[in-house]
């Protein structure tokens, strides 16, 4: 994403530079700097930008922090999370729903619906070990971010999270 980009989709937004740079963590004056193409925009700042771009859409269309519903969206209790460590393969990380029946035999690591405990756990619960999941894929197993970022974002209750935690509000208990 270049510069020039950036600035033309905040101000569609009709946010400053200032309510960016508070929501994803950065100054003003690098904001700024990025829109002229003086600092990079960093593989992460841009995903995050993306994110704040879709959930600014979303609060304008609906007023709310739920996750609109999408195509292919897999409810959090359906969720069956398959991975790899085979870096040759692209994703390296995918959602499928586990009521569908469907399985991908290339990938061979697997957690979500089919675990025993998933099915005795509530919501919230199950978002925290998604959540554990997501950091010990990227640590431990080397799946880039971007991977299991994308691989979740079929999940509703995970872009809800996203977007309460990029704006810093609070949770409503289920």
């Amino acid at each position: 994403m270049e510069g020039s980009e950036f600035r033309e989709f905040r101000r569609e937004l009709r946010l400053t530079q200032g309510e960016v740079a508070d929501a994803l963590g950065l100054s003003q004056g690098y904001v700024g700097e990025m829109e002229r193409g003086e600092k990079p925009i960093e593989k992460r700042t841009e995903l995050a930008f993306q994110h704040l771009r879709n959930s600014t859409v979303l609060r304008q269309m609906n007023g709310s922090h739920v996750a609109a519903p999408l195509a292919g969206d897999v409810p959090l209790a359906d969720v069956q999370l398959l991975w790899t460590d085979d870096t040759s393969m692209r994703p390296m990380a995918k959602v499928l729903s586990y009521s569908s029946g469907r399985d991908d035999r290339r990938y061979s690591m697997s957690f979500g619906a089919s675990n025993a405990q998933w099915d005795i756990v509530d919501n919230t619960t199950r978002l925290h070990m998604l959540l554990a999941h997501f950091v010990q894929l990227t640590i431990n197993d080397k799946v880039p971010a971007e991977d299991v970022h994308a691989a979740f974002s079929v999940i509703p209750e995970y872009r809800e999270h996203m977007e309460r935690s990029l704006f810093n509000e609070g949770y409503d208990e289920p």
